[in-house]
């Protein structure tokens, strides 16, 4: 039987408990947690085979086991009410302070609950937190977050995370040059529904265009003449 190699074995993380119903053989990974409860892949076998409100349970128990797993962490943030997904996201980023991700949920589920101010707020925060532990603020991954945000429905989100990181590593001299680049990045082959660059850089183009500056006025043309030719 399956069940007898577990107390032999019990670091062997995909060894479940087995149980014969009708001539099946299921597996049931909750008795195998019992001896391998820091194995993330039990975790998220076990949460699978329940229902939400047993899987919430199940994830509350798996974060204190297994307290550095993100996944684990945004998955019973799902679960959760929109006040008690707040304490855990807070809880996640005082656990794991170094992951972008945690933060970004937490602007998203801010902006599913209408709290705009929350949003900017939430990624203004996570950019110096993430840097004062030392963690590269990384230009081109955190605009892919914000493209990632807005494909899936959130906007607010997505310009929260241009503005504050668009200018990340760029030196002061090559701003415009570069934000032109984004500029021309704005591919007339674009689907209609990739919008990223075209509000998030004309806005910031429009806040850093307080001079008069063909430069800028140039950007914006081109950005809502290729706009305008994707709709």
């Amino acid at each position: 039987m399956v069940y007898e190699g577990v107390p032999i074995l019990p670091s062997l993380p995909l060894l479940f408990l087995g149980i014969e119903t009708n001539s099946m053989l299921f597996f049931k990974p909750i008795p195998a947690l019992e001896f391998v409860p820091n194995s993330i892949k039990l975790w998220k076998a076990a949460v699978e085979l329940e229902q939400p409100d047993d899987a919430r349970i199940l994830l509350s128990r798996a974060v204190e086991c297994v307290p550095h797993s993100v996944a684990m962490w945004l998955a019973l943030a799902k679960l959760e009410t929109y006040e008690n997904a707040r304490k855990v996201l807070n809880k996640a980023r005082e656990t794991i302070p170094t992951d972008s991700r945690i933060w970004i949920t937490a602007a998203k589920l801010e902006e599913a609950n209408g709290n705009e101010k929350g949003v900017n707020s939430i990624i203004e925060r996570a950019v110096k937190s993430l840097a004062a532990h030392q963690v590269i603020i990384d230009r081109e991954h955190w605009i892919t977050e914000a493209e990632n945000s807005e494909k899936s429905g959130f906007v607010q989100t997505c310009h929260a995370i241009i503005r504050e990181t668009i200018g990340t590593g760029v030196e002061e001299e090559d701003r415009k040059s570069t934000w032109m680049e984004d500029a021309e990045n704005v591919s007339i082959a674009s689907p209609p529904s990739f919008k990223t660059n075209h509000p998030s850089i004309r806005n910031l183009l429009s806040i850093h265009s307080t001079k008069k500056n063909s430069v800028w006025h140039m950007a914006r043309f081109k950005l809502l003449a290729r706009s305008m030719h994707t709709r």
